[in-house]
């Protein structure tokens, strides 16, 4: 939905590339799909049918939930794991620092830590302290840390976001944090 379509046959091409090239890909909920089962498994069924296998994970657009409602929807379809609980405007560890397991059955939550709009890039020293006190607050607490971090703020209209990115990313593998997506996260976490 919006700017880019699953019709658009070079987004598609792209989707084809990025699963090529080893990228995880999951879905990414259309604005209302949240509060309609119906329309999540189009929306999963269409992103499968490009890939040719299924999809695990998903985060809703805007970071749209009803809890519990979106998760039971997700559920149903199939999903694994979902990522949309958090804030656009607020980072930190506000719904803990594990993962969530909100019918105690292996479909998991990935709590969001940090969206870079929350950030005071206007100020990099200041969204660089951030980073980094989030960082020892996960290692502290052997914490899951979720980031998001869209594609648009790797582009030179936005130039304060790619270095602190990098910097987030080089200071986690320092603390020999695991770095990646949450798939591989959620293949070698024990299910019940």
């Amino acid at each position: 939905t919006g700017r880019y379509s699953l019709d658009d046959p070079d987004i598609v091409e792209l989707i084809r590339e990025l699963d090529g090239g080893g990228w995880e890909i999951g879905l990414h909920g259309s604005y209302e799909s949240y509060r309609d089962g119906e329309r999540l498994r189009a929306e999963k069924l269409r992103l499968e049918s490009i890939l040719g296998r299924s999809v695990a994970g998903i985060r809703q657009h805007h970071l749209n939930l009803s809890v519990p409602e979106t998760w039971e929807h997700q559920r149903e379809i199939g999903l694994s794991y979902d990522t949309s609980l958090g804030s656009a405007t607020r980072f930190g560890f506000d719904h803990g620092y594990g993962i969530k397991r909100p019918f105690d059955d292996s479909f998991v939550v990935f709590p969001l830590t940090l969206m870079e709009l929350a950030l005071p890039t206007s100020d990099p020293q200041r969204a660089e302290a951030a980073c980094d006190a989030l960082l020892e607050e996960a290692n502290t607490n052997a914490a899951v840390m979720s980031v998001l971090w869209h594609p648009r703020f790797f582009c030179s209209d936005t130039p304060a976001y790619e270095p602190l990115y990098r910097r987030l990313i080089e200071r986690a593998l320092e603390m020999d944090a695991w770095v990646g997506p949450p798939g591989e996260l959620y293949d070698g976490i024990e299910r019940p």
